[in-house]
Formats: structure tokens, C-alpha cells, sequence
């Protein structure tokens, strides 16, 4: 018995950040998995930190190499706008300015995607947890939070290679997943909705599926169908609930300059 306890401490002392688990977690995630399953402690701080320090870079990396090539964001100026009066057309010209300064650029697209990765864990670990345990299966909600922030480290993966990407080519990239495959002509919030669910969805995304099913695994009384029923619904679930700081960047960004009245 105190053998048993002397284990348990020891791996209680376990540090929480690992860094070793960085690389491990790729190659061998069911070693790593197995690891985490038995503290009690909080150790998701480190991939989740990894998470949103790669998707910021990302989104600063975009905005330098467009603001270097020139490129203004999407705007449309209202209609007739040759025959607004001078002032109201400098208006205009200043809220478009702003629109292509920092804020719009840089600030309001770096924290939708750092809320899009801490809320997306959230979701997904607390969400799983629960079905998991309708399903019948037990486990512990720690260990879950801290595997599947674990779990989400190719989505890490897939924003060094796009970074590695843009500085390389100096171009943004228009297709991410399987964006290429959605309409061209996005005229509509359904149709803009649909390629950016498409534009989630990508090999690093069935990565972090596969690595969410040996997850399940560690569950008792929990058959490995039901987990993956149970992945499959929360991934989903997961995705229509990521389009919406997508679309708000959009909206932010491609703001429209509205007509305005005269008297």
C-alpha cells in the first residue's frame, strides 16, 4: 500500500509543464494519453498557450505580408458616392482608413481567433465529458479537459506551416481546408457560412479527431463505438459553433459604408 501511495505522489509531482510531451503527443499519443489520464492536476496551460500564440502569429504574419503587398480590406463604397457632398465623401474616405488601420487588422482578428481557441477547447472538452457520460462512461472531467487540450496540438502544427507559408510567398492564403470547394460568389451568410465551416476542415482537423478517439479509449464501462458517436456529435457541434467569429471577422473587417440621408 504504501508502495502504491508513494507512486501516486510521485506522479502527482509531475511538473505541469512538459515539454516533452510537445512532440510525443504526435508520435505517440497513446503513451502520452495514458501519462495524463493519471493526474489530478491541471496541464493544459501549455498547449492551449502554444495554441493561441501560433494562431496570433498567424493572423499578424497575414496582416504584414497584405499590408506590405497594398492590399486594402474588402470595402464597398455606397452608392453614388461621386455625388455625395465633399465633406461626407472624406467621411467616408476616414472610416475606410480606420478600417485598414491596427485595430481592424491586427487587434479584432487576433482576439476572435485567441477566443476561438480557448472557448473551442471548452466546448469540446466539456461537451465530450458530458455525452461521454450519458453514454454511460466514466471518467474523470480533468483528465478530459487536459487530453483534449493535448489533442488539439496539430491544429499548432497546421498555423507554423501556413506562417512558414505566407512569409515564404508573401501571400495570404484564400483557400485554408476545403474552402476551395464552396461557392465563389459568397453573396449570402449561408453561403459565407458554408465555406467557412469548409475552411475548418482540413487533414490536421481529422488529426485532432483520430487523437479525440484515443482519448474515448480511456474511458470504462464505454464501448469504442459509443466514443466515437460521441466525438462525431461534439466535432460538430464544435464546427457550427466556430463559423460565428469567423463571420464576425468578416463582417468587422468588410464593413460596408452606409449611404447617409441628406436633409
Amino acid at each position: 500500500m504504501a508502495q502504491i501511495e508513494l507512486t501516486s505522489d510521485a506522479m502527482q509531482s509531475l511538473p505541469r509543464i512538459r515539454f516533452d510531451w510537445i512532440f510525443s503527443i504526435l508520435i505517440k499519443p497513446k503513451t502520452t494519453f495514458e501519462k495524463i489520464l493519471t493526474l489530478e492536476n491541471g496541464v493544459w496551460f501549455l498547449p492551449l498557450t502554444l495554441l493561441t500564440v501560433s494562431a496570433v502569429l498567424l493572423v499578424i504574419a497575414t496582416a504584414h505580408v497584405s499590408i506590405e503587398a497594398g492590399l486594402p480590406v474588402d470595402q464597398t463604397l455606397p452608392p453614388n458616392f461621386e455625388y455625395f457632398p465633399p465633406q461626407s465623401q472624406d467621411q467616408i474616405r476616414q472610416a475606410m482608413e480606420v478600417v485598414n488601420g491596427p485595430i481592424f487588422r491586427y487587434l479584432f482578428p487576433a482576439i476572435i481567433t485567441t477566443a476561438r481557441v480557448w472557448l473551442g477547447w471548452l466546448i469540446v472538452a466539456s461537451g465530450l465529458h458530458f455525452v461521454l457520460t450519458l453514454m454511460g462512461g466514466r471518467g474523470s472531467n480533468r483528465s478530459v479537459m487536459n487530453m483534449t487540450a493535448w489533442a488539439g496540438l496539430p491544429f499548432a502544427l497546421r498555423d507554423l506551416l501556413r506562417i512558414a507559408y505566407v512569409l515564404i510567398t508573401q501571400q495570404s492564403i484564400m483557400y485554408p481546408g476545403l474552402s476551395g470547394f464552396a461557392p465563389s460568389n459568397q453573396v449570402s451568410i449561408l453561403t459565407s457560412g458554408y465555406a467557412e465551416l469548409l475552411s475548418l476542415i482540413d487533414v490536421y482537423w481529422f488529426w485532432h479527431v483520430i487523437l479525440l478517439f484515443v482519448v474515448v479509449k480511456t474511458y470504462r464501462d464505454l464501448t469504442l463505438r459509443k466514443g466515437v458517436v460521441a466525438v462525431l456529435i461534439i466535432q460538430i457541434a464544435a464546427l457550427l459553433i466556430q463559423i460565428v467569429p469567423g463571420l464576425l471577422s468578416q463582417q468587422l473587417v468588410g464593413l460596408s459604408i452606409i449611404q447617409p440621408f441628406f436633409f
